[in-house]
């Protein structure tokens, strides 16, 4: 009696920190010198929640095999809300357009192999100064771009009330 009742509570507690709820979507796109991910936590947030996601660059090929100029900026960006930069792996500059548009520089290491990851949130919702409210859509959509590569993953925003 007692190697079953081990049995069942061995079975409990393995059982119970097991995630299965993983909803994390990944995309990519490479061309021949660099490989971009964009990832986002969920495809789903609340009107009232925050959704964070990440972008990471890899170098394909050693620096100096590199024949064109690169500009190494990683752009994170969002429609029908805000991107809210938190870090990323080294120490980029960053700026940003009227419209709340992050742009990071990328410091990747010379060696092929080396990466660049940024992560950020999206927070549903753009400001009217017109109406003096934020306004809320069903859809927006995550972006990441990189030396000519872009990825998009669409995001389903669960609204208020008063769906705009």
């Amino acid at each position: 009696m007692t190697p079953v009742l081990l049995g069942l509570i061995f079975f409990s507690i393995s059982g119970c920190g097991d995630d299965f709820t993983d909803s994390s979507i990944t995309v990519h796109g490479q061309n021949k010198y660099f490989k971009l991910e964009l990832t986002v936590k969920d495809d789903i947030v609340k009107h009232s929640g925050v959704l964070a996601f990440s972008a990471t660059v890899e170098r394909l090929i050693h620096a100096d095999s590199i024949i064109q100029d690169i500009e190494y900026y990683l752009k994170m960006d969002a429609s029908s809300g805000t991107v809210i930069y938190h870090s990323s792996t080294s120490n980029p500059s960053s700026s940003s357009t009227l419209k709340s548009i992050y742009v990071f520089t990328s410091d990747i290491d010379n060696e092929a192999g080396s990466n660049f990851e940024g992560i950020a949130s999206f927070v549903p919702g753009e400001w009217n100064s017109n109406l003096k409210k934020y306004i809320y859509k069903g859809s927006g959509i995550v972006s990441a771009s990189f030396n000519g590569i872009n990825l998009v993953i669409p995001i389903q925003i669960l609204c208020c009330d008063e769906i705009n």
